[in-house]
């Protein structure tokens, strides 16, 4: 164990007759230094205990101490200070951990609102502790399977003490009439891999690049540069299109995977603290599923049915080469989320590859062979407009 030692300075008249005093009683002392007006020992504890105890006329000052004094003294002295710092630790720590903010990217209010909705039915909102790395991308699974008709893509982004979520919507193809005119156009911008018509002029060539809303195969047929009819012009067209995908994955993951046990309690609630009624061997972990039985309007307090599920929790510590490698399947998987069954990624490159609180982050870029094809309504659109505006430009 740690020993503990005092350096004092005894100051008085003849602070020779005070050593021999010391060296009566048989005080140990590890250090003499002996002047004309003091004198300087250096003692252990019970030593300096003894020496406090003594009734004398001389002065004493602990000019240093070693060993365990020194750490008690300098704890004492900065004991304020430490505690401070341990609490503003701990709050950092609270509030690193705690979301603050929900924001989700979308020129659509009714969007914005839909995603919101079901991040609050998951869990995800603020003032709330932020979700593990695999539960987040559970929620986007489960969000995108339940909002399939209205969501394309959805990516929620850790910021700080934010969470950032950035949507596609689902552009659905209006219902037209069977034998209505139209043309096919670029639903997104990209590079022409192959052109499938059945019916329409095709204006465009492999290798062409185009915009979103370029005419591709065109409905209105033309007779020496004069348009001369309108018909429904149909086909396919697939090009080359190109996405950049930000994944960011955890040296260290942990994921919950149920064990398939669960039973059933009466759950007692207040506030955010939930208690089990007789409950004498609870889950280490679980996850719970309540159903209100009785509630208080006037206090936070409540009665619920809970159904506890066990819970097993896997943790997983990758290399940065697995961690990357992971990365790459998650990219992947996202960008899949994305597209249709019948398009195909051509090739991959990683762009950039960084390192983030304690995470690794990758953005990877994607050459995928999509179905671009749209179409566009030629019901309003005159002939005899067309036809004139194709002679002034002859002329």
């Amino acid at each position: 164990m740690f020993e503990s030692f005092y350096l004092l300075k005894i100051t008085g008249r003849d602070p020779k007759s005070f050593l021999s005093k010391l060296i009566a009683l048989k005080i140990e002392l590890r250090k003499v230094v002996v002047s004309k007006n003091d004198l300087q020992i250096l003692v252990n504890e019970d030593d300096y205990q003894k020496i406090i105890d003594m009734k004398t006329i001389y002065q004493m000052e602990v000019l240093n101490r070693y060993g365990l004094a020194k750490f008690r003294y300098l704890f004492h002295k900065y004991f304020l200070f430490l505690a401070s710092v341990f609490v503003s630790i701990l709050l950092l720590q609270f509030l690193s951990h705690l979301i603050l903010k929900v924001e989700v990217i979308h020129a659509k209010e009714e969007i914005r609102t839909l995603i919101l909705n079901d991040l609050e039915d998951y869990g995800i909102r603020p003032y709330r502790f932020k979700v593990s790395f695999a539960k987040k991308e559970k929620i986007v699974e489960q969000i995108l399977e339940k909002e399939k008709d209205h969501l394309e893509w959805i990516e929620i982004e850790e910021v700080g003490t934010s969470y950032r979520v950035s949507v596609e919507e689902r552009k659905k193809m209006g219902k037209m009439d069977s034998k209505e005119e139209q043309s096919i156009v670029a639903k997104k911008p990209g590079r022409i891999l192959e052109i499938e018509a059945s019916h329409g002029e095709i204006v465009k060539a492999k290798n062409d690049y185009v915009q979103k809303g370029d005419v591709l195969i065109s409905g209105i047929i033309k007779n020496k540069d004069k348009p001369v009819s309108k018909i429904r012009a149909e086909g396919r067209v697939f090009a080359e299109v190109w996405y950049q995908v930000r994944v960011e994955v955890p040296y260290q993951y942990k994921e919950e995977v149920l064990t398939g046990r669960d039973k059933k309690r009466l759950e007692l609630s207040f506030l955010n603290y939930h208690f089990p009624i007789i409950d004498l061997k609870p889950y280490k972990q679980s996850r719970k599923k309540r159903s209100v039985l009785l509630q208080n309007n006037l206090l936070p307090i409540s009665l619920s049915y809970t159904t506890y599920q066990e819970v097993k929790i896997l943790e997983e510590i990758h290399s940065e080469r697995e961690a990357l490698e992971k990365a790459y399947q998650i990219s992947v998987s996202k960008l899949r989320s994305r597209l249709q069954k019948e398009d195909e990624i051509i090739s991959q490159k990683t762009l950039k590859k960084s390192h983030k609180n304690s995470k690794i982050v990758v953005e990877v870029f994607f050459k995928v062979k999509e179905n671009i094809t749209d179409t566009v309504s030629l019901k309003d659109v005159k002939l005899e407009e067309l036809q004139k505006e194709a002679e002034e430009g002859s002329e």
